[in-house]
């Protein structure tokens, strides 16, 4: 496990500067830390094709992966990070 941080460590290290860019003009969205990735959940922007929708960013291989969910709503009020799983609170 002490090897994997490390490499985990040093990959975040040598690609700081050359990070793929997220969605521009998004609000209302949720963004967690889990195991490493970003995640970044609902939320509402100016060209927004589909706001029920999940992104996972991976800084080692410096990629974002889409996920397409219609029990997610748009308009997310709170996130936490609990026990390994992301929560959400949603407006009414």
């Amino acid at each position: 496990m002490h090897q994997d941080y490390e490499q985990q460590v040093n990959c975040l290290a040598r690609k700081f500067m050359e990070k793929k860019i997220y969605k521009l003009n998004w609000c209302y969205f949720a963004c967690e830390v889990l195991d490493g990735k970003i995640y970044s959940i609902g939320g509402l922007g100016s060209n927004s094709s589909d706001p029920h929708s999940w992104d996972i960013y991976d800084p080692c291989t410096n990629s974002w992966k889409f996920h397409a969910d219609p029990n997610i709503v748009p308009e997310i009020e709170d996130s936490v990070v609990m026990d390994g799983k992301i929560y959400i609170r949603c407006g009414t």
